[in-house]
């Protein structure tokens, strides 16, 4: 029997890949929600050839939901730190239930979870919300870009034993990926939810915050205690807030 619940498409971040979302699917998929969580081409990408990133990675994202939406699903998406610059740019009003039932089409987007997620405007990159410059935490290799003191960072809410885990799962991206300009903000288009996450060392509780007090549109707003990687430390709250989400 067909799941009458959304299907969630999470994002992941820069650094990751779906491995690092498979506790937090595995949650929701237990109380019935379908989940996808697309590998992003820039993950590990070599320093050459260059990928374009942000067309790269929208290019798999469109791709997906117009899978899903051709096949009738309804989806939220859930955006992780670069996954919110992805969505932002990605998915697009022509997605969205509203524009598809106005052309008698069935399925489409609800709404977005920005999750410790950049919220930026059109022209801006990720870069943009550090004040042009990449955080001193992130280094320039020849293989592309890498963390410095991931555990610290990310998993600070994590055992030991799972920090060493995620961490060798994280790979390079290329330096375009924090770079890159975005030319569409999708949060104007949808319902959108923002779920602050206090402890998250990467993206500052006050950085969350002036983000969405900047975006010019009023954000469903929710908080938890947890790192930068609340899909790990706290899934059962992650989809808790989906639960929430008025859609």
């Amino acid at each position: 029997m067909a799941s009458s619940k959304p299907t969630i498409v999470f994002l992941h971040g820069s650094w990751h890949n779906p491995n690092h979302f498979r506790p937090v699917r595995d949650v929701f998929e237990r109380d019935g929600y379908p989940t996808e969580c697309p590998l992003q081409p820039t993950y590990n990408a070599k320093a050459a050839p260059p990928v374009v990133a942000i067309e790269d990675d929208v290019k798999v994202v469109q791709a997906l939901l117009t899978h899903l939406l051709n096949d009738g699903k309804e989806v939220i998406a859930v955006l992780h730190s670069f996954g919110g610059v992805l969505g932002t740019e990605a998915i697009r009003e022509s997605f969205g239930r509203k524009s598809r039932q106005e052309k008698g089409l069935a399925g489409g987007v609800l709404g977005l979870l920005y999750m410790c997620a950049f919220v930026i405007p059109v022209g801006s990159s990720l870069a943009s919300a550090f004040g042009g410059n990449l955080p001193p935490f992130i280094k320039i290799r020849d293989d592309g870009l890498c963390m410095v003191e991931e555990g610290e960072i990310f998993y600070n809410d994590l055992s030991e034993k799972d920090i060493l885990h995620w961490k060798s799962e994280m790979a390079p991206v290329p330096l375009i990926t924090q770079t890159t300009p975005i030319t569409y903000a999708a949060y104007k288009h949808f319902p959108v939810t923002y779920l602050y996450c206090a402890k998250d060392q990467g993206m500052p509780l006050a950085l969350q915050k002036m983000m969405v007090q900047n975006s010019g549109v009023t954000f469903k707003e929710e908080e938890c205690e947890a790192s930068h990687s609340p899909f790990l430390s706290m899934p059962q709250t992650v989809l808790d807030v989906v639960k929430r989400m008025s859609l």
